[in-house]
């Protein structure tokens, strides 16, 4: 028995679409034709060649074509025959008889002997071996003065199946997809004049919501995609190397981004298997060019500084004749919270203050570029221990987060390397 399901069952629909779980879905045709690409025109080439046992030949588009025009002939040449025994029954009736009408026929044009279109030199059968299969070119000299041929029987019918029309009602087409049901009931609400199901999508499950997206993108239903970058944003810092994945397949540049630096921490097997070469490769360029930033961001200020010595109510009073403890201090915890790895950048750390025991977080889920807040972080952890035991150091600091953030915001997204 046919499962039909319960929010698709018009019977006023005129096309059926069936999951891959069988589960059959009543549709109204033009609705399937405006918001996606499902192809429903392909379905009715395909019922129309079932129905026709000549659409089985992949040539059955151009014998149907040809076969119409043999048709089209054949009517046109019984209409001629027909017309010219209607004339050749007239003459005969007026009293004409047929040495008359060769004798007219030879005052105006000569002997009885004409020239065909071919070439080959023929002779006008007279009327009284009408009854004999003669077969002649019809040509411009039968219409000037001679007399015109006996009818010429019509060819034998081409040996061409044809189905005839049937009176009875026929089912709808119905198109097998190779979606679930459960992926269909969401697709197909927003085909029609009611409530998109958003909150139906925003409990979906990651691999739920992977199956809608295929299925949104597959048939271009653009009225679904906003609702799915939206869920599948929230998935970025628990499934970043997927969301990336999925992203980069289905060209969403915004998603890509927001991804990418999740994943600057994450091992690098897991990163070649499951992203593709070129996108692999835009990875490792992406990669780099992080590692290039850290090695600017440790060497951009020296963990020495001698700076003017600063006192409580006189500051910068003289230079200093050893390094500052305290910017060697700040240098230090500056260093140590990003880690030495370019997932500190982003904040990929679980870094909590003085915390030695921190550790780093290599699935990208904890902090983030997330949870440690990044750069900017780091530096407003570290200007909170500075206090009041040194006047130039902030001064410093501020000048060191500034540098590290231009450089930072002149790197190329990640959708700029792909």
């Amino acid at each position: 028995m046919e499962r039909i399901s319960s929010r698709f069952n018009n019977p006023d629909s005129d096309i059926t679409c069936r999951s891959s779980d069988f589960i059959s879905f009543k549709l109204k045709r033009v609705n399937l034709q405006m918001f996606s690409n499902i192809p429903v025109l392909f379905v009715d080439a395909l019922r129309a060649d079932s129905l026709n046992p000549l659409a089985s030949s992949p040539a059955s588009a151009s014998k149907q074509r040809h076969y119409s025009q043999l048709n089209a002939c054949e009517s046109r040449i019984v209409d001629a025959e027909e017309t010219k025994g209607k004339d050749l029954g007239t003459d005969d009736e007026a009293g004409g008889d047929q040495e008359s009408r060769d004798d007219r026929g030879s005052a105006k044009g000569g002997n009885n002997e004409f020239f065909s279109v071919d070439g080959d030199r023929n002779r006008v059968p007279s009327p009284s071996s009408s009854s004999a299969s003669t077969t002649s070119t019809l040509t411009p000299s039968q219409h000037y003065g001679r007399a015109p041929p006996s009818p010429t029987p019509s060819p034998p019918p081409l040996n061409r199946t044809q189905t005839a029309p049937s009176n009875s009602p026929t089912p709808p087409p119905t198109i097998t997809l190779t979606e679930s049901s459960a992926t269909l009931e969401i697709l197909f609400q927003f085909m029609y004049n009611q409530p998109q199901p958003i909150a139906t999508i925003a409990i979906l499950s990651f691999s739920s919501l992977i199956a809608l997206i295929s299925a949104v993108e597959k048939y271009q239903v653009h009225a679904a995609k906003e609702a799915c970058r939206n869920r599948l944003r929230e998935f970025i810092p628990h499934q970043p190397l997927k969301v990336l994945h999925i992203a980069t397949i289905h060209r969403y540049a915004s998603l890509m981004d927001e991804a990418a630096p999740y994943t600057l921490g994450l091992p690098l097997k897991d990163i070649q298997s499951t992203l593709n070469a070129n996108t692999f490769i835009a990875w490792v360029h992406y990669h780099h060019s992080f590692c290039l930033l850290l090695h600017q961001i440790q060497t951009y200020q020296s963990p020495t500084r001698y700076h003017w010595e600063s006192l409580k109510d006189k500051p910068g009073v003289k230079t200093m004749d050893s390094p500052c403890e305290v910017w060697t201090e700040l240098y230090a915890k500056v260093v140590w919270r990003i880690g030495g790895w370019v997932g500190g950048i982003v904040g990929l750390n679980d870094s909590n203050g003085d915390n030695d025991n921190s550790n780093t977080n290599a699935n990208g889920n904890g902090g983030g570029a997330g949870g440690g807040g990044g750069i900017k972080e780091i530096f407003r952890q570290t200007r909170e221990v500075i206090g009041l035991r040194c006047m130039s150091c902030p001064k410093w600091m501020v000048d060191w987060e500034e540098e590290v953030l231009y450089r930072m915001g002149k790197m190329k997204k990640f959708n700029r390397t792909t």
